[in-house]
């Protein structure tokens, strides 16, 4: 006689032996966390693989909430499961980018574990269902399966933005046979087949059924799920519905060999200290979820600023610019291919541009740091490359060279002496500072507009990045060099307040006139780019401290004094700070040989790569905490973390006649930190890090040196400086 699981008070069971589970020691486990350290919220909480998105209830043993599989849209679809009525909440579960496996413990012993699987190609899912019994009397599992939700097709550059598409339209519940229903709307639909045994129930209108399971034995299930054309959809669920674990073994494959080409492309760093591979490693993740092949977008692959869950798939200027150095090394044609629809779309008014047609990301706004990402992302594609030709192409009636030019010049006048620039002019709706930092806080005062030093002082390396681009072409452009030189003096001149050692912000046209400060984090970007001289820079370098912008856990974006700190504008009104800041800026602090403060913030966000699955666009500084409210929770800026690893502590940098000089800084917490596999420029090399020594290795050779010396790379042969 069976008995008949009744949920009653059930133990949390770990994964480690679950059948569905992976072994432990594959690249993918890389990215793998588990509920013990997840801090991220279930509506936050998703996996994506470049076809499909979909919501996962992480504090549910079973729950999908939600597909986004562009354009297809179906944000409150849910499949839901439930054990003799009764939903299994708190699982114990294991994440990874593109799967998830969670377990839990029923009535009677029975252990359950599901593994929601994305499939590589096409828009679909599998959800896979174990059930082991290690008793002694064989048990039976009332299961229901729950299935909802509207469907909509969004073929608008509008729909796929900021915010995650919502799909209204209602659908009907087309029965295609026992197992197999479509809901249904016009001719798009939601195709979900289940294993015989769990048969679609018309009345109760779920799928419904009884699963014995054997004493000492196991019963599985599968549902399949696919969303698109009625065809397609139908089609692809009947072929994954008739082999499901051949279909999950396949996807296994794939994602396994997407790990295998990443690690091709980026290096792996090792070291003694963990907690730092971690960290890097988990700052790669978006190089795997926002990475989309969709027939229907223009560019083919598209790097969304977000994924997860169909938020911010649309891309961000600001954001994607802020990988600069990094996206270029992982994928030079799509980096090549994305500032060139930058340019082609237009930034001197909107945010960026839309995945399908291209078209402006809301238009009727502006940041005014367009042209330095557009700008820093050819430079450093170019250096990364060695493409000089990309400079010569034909873009509009220029060419990409003198796209850049035109851009560096944006609200300059060559014809006059070089002015600061009133940002309060530039877009349509004459927001100026607000788009820049979008402050929470009121009007007036406590506003941060008009005059403002960090976007004019940025100026300076927009020229002279563009001047050097220039000379490359064999077109050489002095002025620009002579303009970055009277912009500095400028800057000082008018906006240097030695008193504070800051500067201040004017706004010319407020009755009366306002000039006052606002110590955002923003001026750090002035670091390092020769705009700044010894006073200004070991000015602002002052404020980098415990009492102003550092916290036991990261960087503030507004000093803890500034009059406009907000705790609730984490992004940049202070409480924390959007996801690059911290880690372009210590990037740079490398650079300018300041290793010991690089390593201060670094220290202090090291614990990113322990408690998320992905990181959002902000982390706040005095808690261990995100902001959970945006929807952008997988940002393309969170690849800066190996960009600073990189570029910054390991000091690599290629030079455009094709040499690549390494000058790294040793982590103060860590012993050792070694990169393997570095790519650049036609060379690969591994660099290792012990204390105060270093080695090269570069074609079967070797060459150490101390920390502080240089080691150069020219045709695969090495020079010690």
């Amino acid at each position: 006689m069976s008995k008949v699981v009744v949920l009653g008070l059930c133990g949390i069971v770990m994964l480690g032996s679950c059948a569905l589970a992976q072994s432990a020691g594959r690249l993918i486990d890389k990215f793998c966390l588990d509920q013990t350290n997840n801090i991220m919220w279930p509506q936050n909480f998703g996996i994506a693989n470049g076809k499909i998105t979909t919501g996962i209830a992480c504090d549910d043993l079973f729950s999908v909430n939600g597909i986004w599989a562009p354009p297809y849209v179906s944000s409150d679809f849910v499949l839901q499961a439930t054990v003799d009525g009764v939903t299994i909440a708190e699982p114990a579960f294991l994440w990874r980018p593109f799967y998830i496996e969670r377990s839990a413990r029923l009535g009677a012993g029975v252990v359950a574990q599901s593994n929601t699987v994305l499939v590589p190609e096409g828009r679909a899912f599998l959800f896979a269902l174990l059930l082991e019994n290690p008793g002694e009397e064989s048990v039976s599992v009332p299961l229901e399966f729950r299935v909802s939700g509207s469907l909509d097709k969004m073929l608008t550059d509008a729909d796929w933005g900021f915010m995650a598409p919502q799909s209204t339209t209602p659908t009907r519940v087309n029965r295609m046979a026992d197992n197999f229903v479509v809901l249904q709307q016009g001719e798009e639909g939601i195709a979900i087949a289940t294993s015989q045994g769990i048969p679609w129930d018309d009345v109760g209108q779920c799928f419904a059924g009884v699963v014995p399971v054997a004493a000492h034995g196991e019963a599985r299930l599968h549902i399949t799920v696919a969303i698109g054309a009625n065809t397609d959809a139908r089609g692809q669920c009947a072929d994954l519905a008739a082999a499901p674990e051949a279909a999950v073994h396949e996807a296994y494959r794939v994602y396994d060999q997407r790990l295998v080409e990443l690690y091709e492309k980026i290096p792996r760093l090792t070291s003694d200290n963990a907690a730092l591979v971690r960290f890097y490693d988990r700052s790669l993740t978006p190089l795997l979820m926002n990475r989309w092949y969709v027939p229907e977008f223009k560019l083919q692959p598209f790097y969304a600023t977000g994924s997860v869950r169909g938020g911010c798939v649309g891309d961000y200027l600001w954001n994607v610019g802020e990988c600069a150095e990094i996206l270029s090394l992982f994928d030079p044609q799509a980096t090549k291919a994305h500032i060139r629809q930058f340019l082609e779309t237009g930034i001197d008014t909107g945010f960026g541009f839309c995945p399908i047609n291209g078209e402006r990301m809301h238009p009727n706004h502006y940041y005014p740091i367009n042209q330095e990402k557009v700008i820093a992302m050819a430079y450093h594609y170019v250096r990364n490359t060695g493409d000089m030709a990309f400079l010569g192409e034909p873009i509009g009636d220029k060419t990409i060279l003198e796209a850049i030019i035109a851009e560096a010049l944006y609200l300059d006048d060559p014809s006059k002496p070089v002015a600061l620039v009133d940002y309060n002019t530039c877009d349509p709706q004459r927001r100026g500072g607000q788009n820049h930092l979008e402050l929470r806080t009121p009007l007036g005062e406590l506003n941060y507009t008009h005059v403002m030093p960090d976007l004019n002082g940025r100026r300076y390396a927009n020229y002279v990045l563009a001047a050097e681009l220039s000379a490359l072409a064999e077109r050489p452009r002095p002025d620009l060099i002579q303009r970055a030189e009277q912009l500095k003096v400028e800057l000082k001149r008018s906006l240097w307040d030695a008193k504070n050692r800051w500067f201040v912000y004017k706004m010319p046209d407020a009755d009366p006139p306002i000039t006052a400060l606002r110590y955002t984090v923003q001026m750090f970007y002035m670091l390092g780019s020769g705009v700044l001289d010894e006073e200004e820079e070991s000015g602002l370098l002052n404020h980098l401290n415990d009492r102003e912008f550092l916290s036991d856990y990261g960087l503030h974006s507004l000093a803890k004094h500034d009059p406009a700190y907000l705790q609730e504008d984490v992004d940049n009104g202070g409480p924390g700070a959007c996801t690059c800041f911290p880690l372009n800026i210590a990037k740079t602090l490398y650079g300018m040989g300041k290793p010991d403060l690089a390593n201060d913030i670094l220290k202090r966000i090291l614990w990113w790569g322990e408690k998320m699955p992905y990181w959002g666009d902000s982390f706040y500084a005095d808690t261990i905490r995100y902001r959970e409210e945006t929807p952008l929770q997988c940002t393309i800026d969170a690849i800066t973390g190996a960009q600073c690893i990189l570029y910054g502590m390991f000091g690599i940098a290629p030079r455009f006649d094709g040499s690549i000089v390494i000058h790294p800084s040793m982590p103060s917490f860590a012993r050792t930190a070694a990169l393997s596999g570095v790519k650049l420029r036609g060379t690969e090399f591994d660099v290792a890090l012990s204390e105060g020594t270093y080695t090269v290795r570069c074609q079967g050779k070797t060459m150490a040196a101390n920390i502080g010396q240089t080691v150069v790379i020219n045709d695969g042969e090495m020079e010690l400086r």
